[in-house]
């Protein structure tokens, strides 16, 4: 089989990828004269379970970046609701910026 067209690099996946050789490899057993039968099906289940192994990769990645912003936002939600506008003493707050302390001992007017 001669492909139609080649893939742009950035057009590569892995199904693509696994499509690919499963083809190449059913037309070496043509020419080779195996059993092209058998083969083929023996191929073709090849395939089908690397594509759901493939599938269930995605899927797990893709649900551990859900948990991932999940708990990002669970945490700024707490952390918003600790930085309320008073202490628990009943104070403001101080600004957030550091003051800056010159080092005793050390003459800074000139």
């Amino acid at each position: 089989m001669i492909l139609r067209r080649t893939l742009k690099v950035s057009e590569v996946t892995d199904d693509k990828l696994i499509l690919v050789h499963v083809v190449h490899r059913i037309e070496l057993n043509r020419v080779n004269g195996t059993n092209i039968q058998l083969r083929t099906v023996d191929l073709l289940e090849k395939a089908v379970n690397a594509y759901l192994y493939l599938l269930e990769r995605q899927i797990r990645s893709r649900a551990d970046v859900e948990q991932m912003a999940a708990r990002k936002t669970m945490r700024n939600q707490s952390d918003q609701r600790r930085k309320s506008g008073k202490h628990e003493n009943g104070s403001t707050p101080e600004s957030s910026k550091r003051r800056r302390i010159r080092p005793t001992g050390l003459n800074f007017d000139d």
